[in-house]
């Protein structure tokens, strides 16, 4: 599961996704999520930036991250074969819960 919020290093909160700040938590909630937390980003993505993304990984400390390149913000449709090869690996790699 990923919690995601929109923020910048530069900016904190960014202005724009802050009207989901209270439906998807705070940056103070993201670093209380100790389970594994798979990320991926497209390097075309025109919403989230790499600085961003970089910043989230680092308040994430179990997270796993991948670029895609040539890829926007829909890299699951527009890397559909991609997507779904890492997020299957992602969660066969992980402990099964009883």
């Amino acid at each position: 599961m990923r919690l995601r919020i929109g923020y910048t290093a530069q900016s904190g909160i960014d202005p724009e996704l802050n009207s989901f700040k209270g439906h998807l938590g705070s940056v103070d909630d993201i670093k209380r999520i100790c389970i594994p937390t798979l990320v991926l980003w497209g390097e075309k993505d025109s919403i989230f930036t790499r600085a961003a993304e970089d910043e989230l990984i680092r308040e994430l400390p179990h997270a796993q991250f991948s670029a895609y390149p040539e890829t926007g913000h829909a890299l699951h449709w527009e890397r559909p074969e991609r997507f779904s090869r890492e997020l299957l690996a992602f969660i066969q790699s992980k402990p099964k819960q009883d």
